[in-house]
């Protein structure tokens, strides 16, 4: 990554956009730079979200329950990657003049896949527990598709975050900083347990996401 940044700013920097004569200077790199700079911490600030309840879980739950929370994870992540190509390939879109129908497209798309993996989850545990690390794990093989319906939750918010980012939206990561802040005080104010937690992720997941589809689009 390190090495795909460094031969692009020197491509960039070797060849500067060019302008028509008396035009002046060529124009300043200082709001890609700005732009570069929000749209990386709005990013990590999901990635700290969407891995929170992994710390909280080792943290609040016995070892036992953390256990099982973590074979669950093993789902989530899969159900918030495997769609994740979809905001990549429609990520040009957003920025267009049909962001609202791109958006609507992609949150479709991630939508569907997260219904029909939670749904197979659901119908076949023992399958779903093969990839949760096996038999070991089966006291939590009935609760498995929370887990799957929470990664889906998690793949159509990095949807709308990637909306968020292409329309230039303003504040989004104060939304999700917000929603990283609220989630551990939720755990702390009420009792949980394995079933408990994924819940609170879910409903702060649900919630973030209704959010973020009202974001206007920055001026």
């Amino acid at each position: 990554l390190v090495g795909v940044a460094t031969v692009g700013f020197r491509r960039t920097h070797d060849h500067p956009p060019s302008t028509p004569s008396g035009q002046g200077r060529p124009p300043s790199r200082r709001p890609l730079l700005r732009e570069a700079l929000a749209g990386t911490h709005t990013l990590f600030a999901f990635y700290v979200l969407a891995n929170l309840d992994a710390l909280i879980a080792r943290n609040r739950l016995d070892a036992h329950d953390a256990g099982l929370y973590a074979a669950g994870l093993i789902l989530t992540k899969a159900a918030l990657m495997a769609p994740s190509f979809v905001g990549v390939l429609l990520y040009p879109r957003f920025a267009t003049d049909e962001t609202a129908a791109s958006l609507r497209r992609g949150v479709t798309v991630v939508a569907a896949v997260g219904l029909v993996a939670t749904v197979a989850t659901a119908l076949l545990p023992e399958v779903a527990l093969i990839l949760a690390g096996g038999r070991q794990y089966a006291e939590i093989s009935d609760r498995l598709w929370l887990f799957t319906l929470v990664g889906s939750i998690w793949s159509i918010v990095q949807v709308l975050v990637l909306g968020s980012l292409a329309r230039r939206t303003t504040g989004v990561s104060i939304l999700i900083w917000a929603a990283v802040i609220t989630l551990p005080v939720l755990v702390v104010i009420t009792s949980v347990n394995v079933t408990g937690l994924i819940i609170l992720v879910g409903m702060v997941g649900a919630a973030l996401s209704l959010v973020l589809s009202f974001s206007p689009r920055a001026r």
